[in-house]
């Protein structure tokens, strides 16, 4: 479905009008698309839903965000939509305290359709649950491409079933927990995915498929990433690199679409310095290690290895109060490890490296706060979900697997 031969050819896109049965075959391709979309936005305003009936319960029906910094950037949006841009009250100066400058500009929109108060807090699930059903799409269409042939690929890796993805993620609670949290969570986990799901079909797509259209496409996905999370310019750095090696069919000027997603992560530090007067925000210069007035390397000694040891307790399962009960004692590590070989040996697809490298140095990036001990959840979780399907990657893999081994000890026992 991804090239360009087996998609059906239509008068004005193809040198030959389409036939009825290619017509057929379209329209029963958008069909099963709307249908896997309708079915993505029900789950993810159910998970949604789950969440914002329990915080009415706690609260006797008045909505309420389980983190203050929900509320932060309801305020931020507030003076957007008032005309004060990033002033978090009327009169004051610009200030550099919304981590997300897109996310923030995005909740200004309801508060200009007349949302007010707490009743802004309706928009931004409405919007999470939307980013939800977008993150669990691209999820499906992640698994499936994994496992699609590729030309000049190796052995043939069967795909995840159609719902293993999506349900994989929707069974993690603690995701669950901070995508429904009113926060960007759900907005960056669902560009991260998209930039999975891009990068890898714009490399198995043929040369002559790859249309400038599409490449501008994935360059203004990858500049929107560090508008939402500053973590993730390291993954619009790897589309940049997937634009470069892989261009737009036609002249090599096409390459310089590449540019884009870089341009979107030098546009975050202009942006604050054209508002602010300075190019770090808030956060960066309270919280980032490379900030704190009395570095050394004492310090970057101490921050890191603490840092390094949480996280480690974190992804491993073995870490002591406030990580345990997230993962299974090793198990994510192993199966991540062995679902980053499977597709690798079997595939040897170069976007899966730059796509993992690049999240991994997002999620690494995390590690250079001082408040990773209580933030660590929330900026680590966009970055977790296309991680996570490597992991059940490998474990639909292993169970492949025992059952092929089964099946043939019980065939030798029926022959015996």
């Amino acid at each position: 479905r991804e090239s360009s031969s087996r998609r059906p050819r239509i008068e004005g896109r193809g040198s030959w009008r389409a036939a009825p049965a290619d017509l057929l075959c379209l329209a029963a391709m958008r069909g099963r698309t709307i249908a896997q979309l309708a079915l993505a936005l029900a789950a993810g305003g159910a998970l949604v839903s789950v969440f914002v009936a329990s915080a009415l319960d706690h609260t006797g029906g008045l909505p309420v965000a389980p983190l203050d910094d929900t509320f932060i950037h309801l305020q931020y949006a507030r003076s957007i939509a008032e005309g004060h841009a990033f002033a978090y009250h009327p009169g004051e100066p610009p200030s550099s305290g919304a981590s997300s400058i897109a996310w923030a500009t995005l909740l200004a929109l309801p508060h200009l359709f007349g949302a007010r108060g707490l009743d802004l807090l309706w928009a931004d699930w409405i919007l999470s649950a939307l980013f939800v059903a977008l993150l669990l799409f691209a999820a499906a269409r992640v698994a499936r491409t994994l496992g699609a042939p590729i030309e000049g690929g190796g052995r043939d890796v069967a795909p995840l079933p159609p719902l293993a993805a999506p349900l994989g993620l929707l069974a993690w609670g603690w995701l669950g927990w901070h995508l429904a949290s009113g926060m960007e969570v759900a907005l960056a986990a669902a560009l991260v995915m998209g930039s999975w799901w891009a990068l890898l079909a714009w490399e198995a797509r043929p040369a002559d498929a790859r249309t400038p259209r599409a490449a501008l496409g994935l360059g203004a996905l990858g500049a929107l990433l560090p508008l939402v999370r500053p973590e993730a310019a390291p993954l619009a750095g790897a589309l940049a690199l997937g634009l470069f090696f892989w261009p737009a069919r036609g002249a090599h000027r096409w390459r310089a679409l590449g540019a884009l997603p870089v341009l979107g992560g030098l546009f975050v530090p202009f942006f604050w310095w054209l508002v602010t007067g300075t190019a770090r925000s808030n956060g960066a210069r309270n919280k980032w290690i490379f900030s704190l007035p009395y570095f050394d390397e004492e310090r970057l000694r101490h921050w890191t290895t603490l840092n390094l040891e949480k996280a480690w307790g974190f992804f491993s399962g073995t870490g002591g109060e406030g990580t345990e009960g997230y993962f299974p004692p090793y198990l994510f590590v192993l199966l991540f490890a062995l679902g980053l070989l499977v597709p690798l040996l079997h595939r040897r697809r170069r976007a899966l490296v730059l796509l993992v490298g690049g999240t991994l140095a997002c999620a690494l990036a995390t590690l250079s706060s001082t408040h990773f001990d209580s933030h660590r959840f929330r900026y680590l979780m966009p970055f977790l979900p296309p991680l996570l399907l490597l992991a059940l990657r490998a474990a639909h893999a292993l169970g492949g697997a025992f059952a092929r081994g089964a099946g043939s000890a019980v065939r030798g026992r029926a022959g015996a």
